[in-house]
């Protein structure tokens, strides 16, 4: 079993878990942009992509490569976000991240969290790659955590596009924007508890080889 992520902080995560329930022996853990990581050809039974795919600049590519390293019949699994309103844990931040930077919005079929969101094309892409019996569907996920400040934690240390770009700007007024993001995130605040609590949507693709 093979763990892949681009972030330092993802991997730290990961590898904790793997401890807690017994796994870290079995798993190895890579840094890496698994768009260009190399994959032995017909080595795994099973991918799992967990919000990564819409990043990805060359994602024809990735997605020919991963299902070369699938085994006959193999199936690949991923979560993509759906479309923005329907996602307010990652939008509330980037539009404020955005607006404080003077970020203007990407063209359309940029890499984002948001650019799968179109079913119909998520599909394509897979049918584009090879892929047989793919298969579409939509839920949503609750995602909730103690306090507005321990989602912005969680947020600056797993959404590397926000980080991205505050990258030039001094320190103080990056903290001044994560505020601003503190602030916002109380709307969905219990207020017997303090707890962030979003509902998003999710769109999960699978597909076999």
């Amino acid at each position: 079993m093979t763990a892949i992520d681009l972030s330092p902080g993802m991997l730290a995560i990961a590898r904790e878990r793997a401890k807690e329930i017994g796994l870290a022996n079995i798993i190895e853990f890579e840094e890496g942009d698994a768009e260009s990581f190399h994959l032995p050809s017909q080595r795994f039974n099973a991918i799992v992509s967990r919000f990564g795919l819409m990043f990805m600049p060359d994602l024809p590519n990735a997605l020919k490569t991963m299902r070369e390293a699938l085994v006959p019949d193999g199936r690949i699994a991923a979560a993509v976000w759906s479309s923005p309103q329907k996602v307010p844990s990652f939008l509330l931040p980037l539009e404020i991240v955005m607006k404080e930077t003077g970020t203007p919005p990407p063209p359309p079929g940029t890499p984002g969290p948001f650019n799968l969101a179109d079913t119909n094309l998520l599909r394509e892409r897979f049918e584009q790659a090879g892929f047989q019996d793919i298969r579409i569907e939509s839920n949503t996920m609750n995602f909730r955590l103690p306090s507005a400040e321990e989602y912005v934690d969680f947020v600056r240390s797993t959404a590397a596009p926000l980080t991205a770009m505050m990258a030039g700007l001094p320190p103080a007024r990056q903290e001044e924007i994560w505020n601003k993001v503190v602030g916002a995130s109380r709307k969905y605040s219990d207020p017997a508890t303090g707890s962030v609590n979003f509902t998003n949507e999710v769109i999960y693709v699978s597909a076999k080889r």
